[in-house]
């Protein structure tokens, strides 16, 4: 395990290619510079986002969607002047385009910047890409204006209060909401669009990295997984991994190296100036695994924990670590790696306390490792490495199996094992939920087996179990004592086809569910209610989100506004954008809904909705970044004090939807 105060990030094409980053240290000052330049072809003005440490340019974003910066190298910045050539091109990054397309279409702007004042102008001249083709490219110059923000002045107009969290998967509330003191006031925007892009983090890397039936993969990053960022103390956890090792697929790359396949594979990777080397890597067995903390207000990296060779390289698309999110709590980072393993850091030094196997599910990951080495091919055993970490008490609570399985909780302080509940209690989707009563602490799981059941924190003891639930596959949710879950079991689901006339709608065919709610008491639960199987709600992902005294959950193409305590639907409404509606999830914030109707095809597109009946639905909203979503269980993006941090394909996006004067 090695810890140091590094950031690691990909600024240039190459770096991407061969999975290199140059080294940040954290003696020199950081800036943003977020500027505005034009006239352009096609569109009268983009936008431009660059990070400076010390003299050298970090990294850069372009907006609009689907324009990238591939490379900054070119940038200098000395004596209040920032010059050279950014290089841009089309953003083809996804789980099944190489990053070759960005090289056939790079494009040079050449940068002439003053920055005086935190004022920013100038001039650009260069070549700009035509929208979604790969024709020559025309040429342009023009006026560059904005504004250069330092560290201080960051601080001062973006930190967070160190109050302010979404401190494991399920938020801050067990129900995927917001928290801490300011988190509760902010004027949001009305409309995402008027959300404003403040930073990009290093390179994280993408959450699927296509499969087998994909081929070489000739230039594609190796997937970092799927877990979702966490936000506590003015930091934004993240934990990713890459490729890494010597034992590599090699029943892969022999179908892939050789005869007339290994031709045109060939033919790629000399496109892109790839060698054998860089595809051994892509198809290792093993990962490194890393824990990034990055400063919430900058961007910057602070510290990065490493755990080389700790890792499994799990790439597919529908079977990389889906989840495998942490928890941040009691001044640590709980982080749970692909082989069982839970390490605890301390979330200020980046120091690890502590690390201990989870039974079951180490187990179950040494026989897989094993297995794919002495095969050398790597398929995942199941789809679902869905599951996250919580805490409840002083325990850290984790799954004992991958799919559907029972609990295990570890001393939050040392690591040993506290106790274990072997039987399936937890849905294949689901994280156990802390839930506090008369001064004690519990564990509440739902199970797709149709049962709740409650355990005590502190000693595994198994206060009850109720069997009257319906099948919970995925995330149920928690609003004080009141737990909303499905009531009807698998076979009394209904397919309904989701077509609509007024527009390019999802695939056809999706299970439904009938939401309830059970009051929780120490003798067992009550059913409160149980809202009419007519409304459609989804059983293939979260139950929904609760905020401003109410819970959301979807319908189809609708959503539901319901009061938590009588079960009245106090506001609906349908949606009619044409996006895909299928396996989406929800989030809240202080008196909003986001909802993203698809979180596992790579669409990521949301909707901002009001958390009262009469509230107006904003258009729906696509992030300038390149997207990046998870199969079986949704990322939970994180939201603090009016920010928004999200994963892309490359890293992780930081937007301010506080409403601005």
């Amino acid at each position: 395990m090695n810890c140091s105060i590094l950031c690691r990030t990909a600024v240039a094409i190459l770096c991407w290619l061969v999975f290199l980053a140059p080294e940040i240290t954290s003696g020199a000052a950081t800036m943003w510079l977020d500027c505005t330049f034009g006239p352009l072809p096609e569109q009268e003005f983009a936008r431009l986002h660059l990070m400076t440490i010390g003299d050298r340019v970090e990294r850069a974003v372009v907006e609009p969607l689907g324009l990238a910066a591939t490379d900054v190298s070119g940038l200098k910045i000395a004596g209040g002047k920032l010059t050279g050539a950014l290089v841009i091109g089309h953003d083809t990054l996804s789980m099944n385009r190489s990053l070759a397309p960005r090289l056939a279409t790079r494009m040079a702007l050449e940068l002439n910047l003053s920055i005086v004042d935190g004022q920013v102008a100038g001039t650009f001249a260069g070549f700009w890409p035509k929208a979604k083709t790969l024709d020559t490219p025309l040429a342009v110059e023009g006026a560059v204006t904005g504004v250069a923000r330092d560290e201080e002045s960051l601080r001062k107009d973006f930190g967070l209060p160190d109050d302010a969290t979404w401190a494991s998967w399920l938020g801050a509330h067990q129900n995927f909401s917001v928290g801490g003191g300011r988190d509760a006031s902010p004027p949001l925007v009305d409309d995402l669009h008027d959300a404003q892009l403040l930073w990009v983090s290093q390179w994280i890397g993408p959450t699927e990295s296509g499969s087998h039936r994909y081929g070489a993969c000739v230039g594609a990053p190796p997937c970092a997984g799927g877990a979702s960022p966490l936000v506590a103390g003015g930091r934004v956890f993240q934990f990713r991994y890459e490729a890494a090792g010597d034992d590599v697929q090699q029943q892969h790359l022999d179908a892939v190296m050789t005869g007339e396949k290994g031709a045109d594979t060939r033919a790629k990777m000399a496109a892109i100036g790839w060698t054998d080397a860089d595809m051994r890597r892509r198809w290792a067995i093993r990962a490194d695994e890393q824990l990034v903390a990055i400063d919430a207000a900058t961007g910057r990296t602070v510290w990065k924990v490493d755990w080389p060779g700790e890792g499994v390289n799990l790439f597919d698309h529908k079977c990389s670590l889906t989840n495998h999110t942490g928890v941040a709590a009691l001044g640590n980072v709980y982080v749970f790696g692909a082989m069982g393993i839970v390490r605890c850091v301390d979330a200020e030094s980046g120091q690890q306390q502590w690390s201990a196997r989870v039974p079951g599910y180490a187990d179950l990951m040494d026989a897989f490792l094993a297995k794919s080495i002495q095969e050398q091919i790597t398929r995942a055993p199941t789809r679902s490495f869905c599951h996250a970490l919580n805490v409840s008490g002083d325990v850290v609570l984790a799954p004992d199996g991958i799919g559907a399985c029972g609990v295990v909780a570890l001393d939050a302080r040392t690591g040993e094992l506290r106790w274990r509940v072997k039987d399936r209690v937890l849905g294949k989707c689901a994280t156990p939920m802390a839930w506090r009563k008369d001064d004690k602490d519990y564990v509440a799981a739902a199970s797709e087996a149709g049962t709740i059941t409650l355990i005590e924190a502190a000693t595994g003891r198994i206060v009850w179990q109720y069997d009257q639930a319906g099948d919970n596959e995925y995330q149920t949710l928690l609003v004080g004592d009141l737990l909303m879950g499905h009531k009807l079991k698998q076979e009394e689901r209904e397919s309904a086809p989701q077509t609509l006339d007024d527009g390019p709608h999802s695939a056809p065919g999706l299970n439904y569910g009938q939401v309830a709610c059970w009051r929780l008491t120490l003798e067992g639960p009550k059913l409160l209610w149980t809202a009419p199987a007519e409304w459609g709600a989804p059983a293939n992902s979260p139950i929904g989100s609760a905020a401003d005294g109410l819970i959301c959950f979807r319908g189809n193409y609708s959503y539901h506004l319901v009061d938590p305590e009588t079960g009245k639907r106090v506001g609906s409404r349908h949606l009619t954008a044409p996006v895909r509606w299928d396996e989406g999830h929800m989030l809240a914030l202080a008196d909003r809904f986001v909802l993203h109707p698809d979180s596992q095809h790579g669409h990521t597109k949301m909707f901002l909705l009001p958390a009262r009946a009469a509230g107006e639905v904003s258009s729906v909203w696509s992030p300038p970044h390149p997207w990046a979503t998870t199969y079986q269980s949704a990322m939970s993006h994180a939201w603090a004090d009016g920010r928004l941090f999200i994963r892309g394909a490359d890293a992780l996006y930081c937007y301010d939807l506080r409403r601005r004067p």
